[in-house]
């Protein structure tokens, strides 16, 4: 049974209900008492990993000017290209 009244779970000798959830419901609670009364045992897959986004490599000749200008120390130029 749900119910947004507590007095509702404690009535001695009146419940037509095997178990009692007061709102707001709470999803875990509530799976767990479905599992609980019908003698389930639930199964939880892993969740999907996070897509990740490909970077895309940079020409060669873009690479190894970055690579230039680091050899250099050319941090401005580095920073731009």
């Amino acid at each position: 049974m749900v119910s947004g009244n507590l007095h509702d779970a404690t009535r001695p000798g009146e419940a037509d209900y095997d178990a009692f959830l007061a709102k707001p419901i709470d999803i875990r609670a509530l799976l767990e008492k479905i599992g609980t009364l019908l003698g389930l045992d639930w199964v939880y897959e892993a969740p999907a990993p996070a897509p990740q986004a490909a970077l895309a490599r940079p020409d060669e000749d873009v690479v190894e000017e970055l690579r230039q200008l680091a050899r250099i120390g050319y941090a401005r130029g580095w920073r731009q290209g």
